[in-house]
């Protein structure tokens, strides 16, 4: 086992398995954290957040929904609201032919459920990135009641990459329990 434990974190161009908060976990490394910031990510540990296009005109602009509100049901006018993240970003290992994420850039490994963040942490790392990410529009009289709001996603969009599928029923169903009572609990 410990062979193949070594084996994966050779493997590993973008995360690192190591010590965080005194548990074993996996993270993605300072250098891709840097190019990730400097992109407009918000990154905790392994997961990863943004505002997107729709997001950011949103708030500056309000009016038109992005393609969520059709297919999703997210609110009309709400895009502000909308947190597209992933819980960990920068991994997948489907290599799907008409993925349009730049898969070249992504870890190709099914990370075990004892090296990742539990639901709880995902959803607060993520909560307080979107809030730094969102700092700069309170300033702006055109986007501060937007800005306030988006504190509170209604929407969430688990999309950056493919990480979804790493985790099993049981873990994705604690992240949709727990992101509802942290929300109130973090934003109220």
């Amino acid at each position: 086992m410990e062979r193949i434990e070594q084996t994966i974190k050779e493997s590993l161009k973008y995360h690192l398995i190591g010590e965080v908060n005194g548990r074993i976990r996996i993270r993605i490394t300072d250098e891709a954290k840097a190019k990730l910031i400097k992109a407009g990510y918000g990154i905790y540990n392994h997961s990863t957040v943004e505002l997107c296009h729709w997001t950011k005109s949103a708030l500056v602009k309000g009016g038109q929904s992005c393609y969520k509100f059709k297919f999703y049901g997210a609110p009309a006018g709400g895009s502000h609201r909308c947190a597209e993240f992933s819980p960990v970003g920068m991994i997948c290992s489907n290599r799907c032919v008409y993925c349009w994420r730049p898969t070249e850039s992504f870890d190709s490994i099914i990370p075990s459920e004892d090296l990742v963040d539990d639901p709880e942490e995902i959803v607060q790392g993520i909560l307080r990135e979107r809030y730094r990410l969102l700092t700069g529009y309170f300033g702006n009289p055109k986007s501060k009641d937007r800005a306030k709001e988006a504190l509170v996603p209604t929407h969430w969009s688990i999309s950056l990459s493919g990480g979804n599928q790493h985790y099993t029923q049981s873990y994705r169903s604690s992240l949709s329990t727990s992101r509802a009572c942290q929300i109130l609990s973090l934003c109220s």
